[in-house]
């Protein structure tokens, strides 16, 4: 969550995007290393989803917001 608080303190608009970005790749990386953990493969009787937990519903929303897919 460190490149969303630099976002937030950002001193220009180019910065501000710049780390907008890079909040956007960290969640989407590591929606990525959850996936590869493969836990559904390695246990048994387990749910078909992982659940990734985000203290804030805004780092989410701001992750989408900049990248929708």
């Amino acid at each position: 969550m460190s490149s969303y608080w630099a976002a937030l303190n950002a001193t220009g608009d180019q910065d501000h995007k710049q780390k907008l970005g890079r909040h956007t790749q960290d969640v989407r990386g590591h929606t990525k290393t959850l996936n590869q953990r493969n836990y559904q493969g390695k246990l048994k009787n387990v749910p078909q989803f992982v659940v990734m937990f985000m203290p804030n519903e805004a780092f989410l929303i701001t992750a989408f917001e900049f990248d929708p897919e």
